[in-house]
């Protein structure tokens, strides 16, 4: 408890203290304490001057209590309870106020009164009054101090509450106790964070001011709506009302600034819509006007022009860019104040519309030989000059003339480019070339195609040799020819050579050339070749041919087909190969028989000059030879011999190569028959 001296007391009515203004005063109606236990002494005895005031602490936190003991006594000093004794205290003096409760009254001259702290301040006195007096004297002061921080109590602040991106506001965060009152001291844990709302940005470092107060610099970034701004204090957020900051876009940044196009592909003619969106340095969209753009356009083989950028009043600018020429995608950009925006829009102009008198028809030859090819190509285009997309795809046709073929299915190789292959079906005269897209007319100008025939006349055949041995080649030649005999590249034609004269191989002997001609090659420029083998030698033999089953009527050549290196020998009965080989026969008894050796290729001509180193009989009884060596030799029967096998010549040639030959067996037979006697 702390005491005070009675002595120093100042004792009067709480209705009669002038000195104290009302928000200070703090005091209960004048309570009879006659019913203390031992209130044995009556009011008169009361001895002011004795009286003491006890506390039992001086400092207290608002929230808590803190006990007010009045000690009374008689006159002699000791401590009594007196009856009819009204009590009254109140604050006097500094700022911090409580209020105080009922008066108990105990044994031996106590008094005891709860005073419960509201409001912290400057210490004030705690004075009392008796019966309405006064005692003179010091009075005990009392403190009150805040209490704890409490969370629903204590309060944030935003100033300002708005702010544009990349600037700051102060928030404060002011520590109250449960009953508003602030602490003095720091030392707390705080942190400021945004609780919602679409407006963002940094909160700086807290700065403790060891007066109950912390604040810290918030920082706009993302402009939004109203965001509040939330405390914490050791992890707990406040409960009470929060402040909101609202951020706003900051100063226009050409380098955030953002563009886009409406198509990223426009096509020749038409039109694309730019826009372009203000921004601050953060990405916040400006939502006034005031700025001015020019449009460029950069990289890329596009080209196109921009119309005026308007002003939408709400940070959105527009214009229309216009394509011209087709080309690769090329980047839309801008520039404000001299500064180049940040961002950019790619766009690529296509070809516009169809437009027949830009496009153009085309085929690789005006004149085509019939069976022969070549390619119509359809460039289509607009009135820029750009290659179109036709939409559907164009068909081909041939108008007017004679000349009659087929066109391919057209194909694309390229945007704006379509071929067709055109096939030469019959000759005659020139015709027109037409090309239509969806019915109409693709191009203005058209080409004509003439087929032409090759003239059976004037057209020529021609061997590379007009001798070939058997069983070699030689090669036959066909040029198409026009009517004036100039070459022309008559491709695709259907050319046959065939020999005139002997045809097919003929039989063994039969003095007629004959020849195998291989499969025609086209070698292009109307020239065709084939691979003529020779076989049997004979006579010469014409080379003729067709042309796409009409004869050929020009000049024709001659081939004529010798004789090929000696491969086999054979005894014959005349000199010339002309004769048969000698087989199994009957001779007479003394007649004679000539033979001959006969040489032959492997395709049976007959080889010239072949002469026997050795002529024999396989049985010396039958006869003699007339030649032992030579081209020939006859046989001189001498007598008729019994045997089964018969006698055989044979004919050895030393070559090269080394051959033998041999005939028949050769039977002989009895003498030939006496002439009839004359009858007279």
């Amino acid at each position: 408890m702390i005491r005070h001296s009675a002595a120093r007391l100042s004792l009067a009515l709480a209705l009669a203290l002038p000195a104290l203004p009302a928000c200070q005063r703090q005091s209960m109606a004048a309570a009879p304490v006659d019913a203390a236990p031992d209130a044995i002494e009556p009011a008169s005895n009361l001895n002011l001057n004795l009286t003491e005031v006890l506390l039992s602490r001086d400092t207290v936190p608002a929230g808590e209590t803190v006990e007010v003991r009045v000690l009374t006594k008689n006159a002699s000093g000791a401590k009594t309870s007196f009856k009819n004794v009204r009590l009254q205290l109140g604050l006097r003096g500094g700022s911090s106020l409580g209020t105080f409760g009922g008066i108990q009254a105990r044994e031996g001259g106590v008094y005891a009164i709860e005073f419960t702290a509201r409001r912290a301040g400057t210490p004030a006195e705690v004075e009392i009054r008796i019966n309405g007096e006064v005692p003179h004297g010091s009075a005990p002061k009392l403190t009150v101090v805040p209490g704890p921080v409490s969370l629903a109590q204590s309060l944030v602040t935003v100033s300002p509450p708005s702010v544009r991106a990349g600037t700051g506001a102060k928030v404060v965060f002011k520590a109250l106790d449960q009953l508003g009152n602030q602490l003095a001291t720091g030392g707390l844990n705080v942190a400021f964070s945004i609780n919602g709302g679409t407006s963002s940005g940094d909160f700086g470092p807290v700065t403790d001011h060891q007066d109950g107060t912390y604040s810290a610099e918030f920082t706009g970034l993302a402009a939004g709506g109203p965001s509040p701004v939330l405390a914490k204090v050791g992890g707990g957020g406040v409960t009470s009302p929060l402040p909101a900051v609202t951020v706003t876009a900051g100063a226009f940044s050409p380098l955030m600034t953002q563009i886009t196009a409406s198509d990223a592909a426009v096509r020749s003619g038409e039109n694309a819509e730019i826009t372009i969106v203000a921004k601050d340095a953060y990405g916040n969209r400006i939502n006034e006007g005031g700025q001015s753009f020019q449009l460029q356009l950069l990289d890329g083989t596009s080209t196109g022009a921009f119309g005026p950028v308007r002003d939408l009043q709400n940070g959105t600018y527009s214009a229309a860019f216009t394509g011209w020429a087709a080309g690769t995608p090329a980047r839309i950009t801008a520039t404000s104040g001299g500064q180049t925006v940040g961002t950019s829009a790619p766009i690529a102009v296509t070809g516009g519309e169809h437009d027949p008198s830009k496009s153009s028809l085309a085929c690789a030859a005006s004149k085509i030989t019939l069976g022969g090819s070549l390619v119509c190509t359809l460039t289509v285009k607009d009135r820029h000059g750009n290659p179109s997309a036709a939409g559907a795809a164009p068909e081909f046709a041939l108008e007017g003339g004679s000349s009659e073929g087929e066109f391919a299915a057209a194909q694309s190789p390229a945007p704006g480019v379509y071929t067709s292959v055109f096939n030469a079906t019959k000759a005659g005269s020139p015709a027109k070339v037409a090309a239509t897209i969806d019915g109409s007319q693709a191009a203005a100008a058209a080409p004509t195609i003439e087929i032409l025939f090759p003239s059976l006349t004037e057209s020529s055949i021609s061997l590379d040799a007009d001798e070939v041995s058997s069983g070699k080649n030689t090669t036959a030649r066909f040029q198409a020819r026009d009517a004036s005999g100039q070459p022309i590249p008559a491709e695709g034609l259907r050319v046959e050579f065939t020999p005139l004269g002997a045809g097919a191989a003929p039989a063994e002997g039969d003095g007629s050339s004959s020849v195998e001609i291989g499969a025609v090659q086209d070698r292009g420029g109307g020239l065709y070749v084939a691979t003529v083998t020779g076989q049997r030698a004979g006579a010469p033999a014409k080379i003729t041919a067709k042309i796409n089953d009409q004869a050929f009527d020009g000049d024709k050549p001659s081939l004529t087909v010798t004789a090929g290196a000696l491969t086999r020998i054979q005894i014959e009965s005349a000199p010339d190969g002309t004769g048969r080989s000698v087989g199994a026969q009957d001779i007479q008894d003394g007649a004679s028989f000539k033979v001959h050796l006969i040489g032959r290729d492997a395709a049976g001509n007959f080889v010239s000059n072949i002469k026997a180193s050795g002529w024999s009989l396989s049985d010396q009884r039958f006869g003699s030879l007339s030649e032992r060596s030579g081209p020939a030799t006859e046989l001189l029967v001498s007598r008729s011999v019994a045997s089964e096998d018969g006698v055989r010549i044979k004919a050895t040639y030393a070559g090269p190569p080394a051959l033998i030959a041999e005939s028949g067996p050769l039977q002989v037979k009895g003498p030939p028959p006496s002439a009839p006697e004359l009858v007279r």
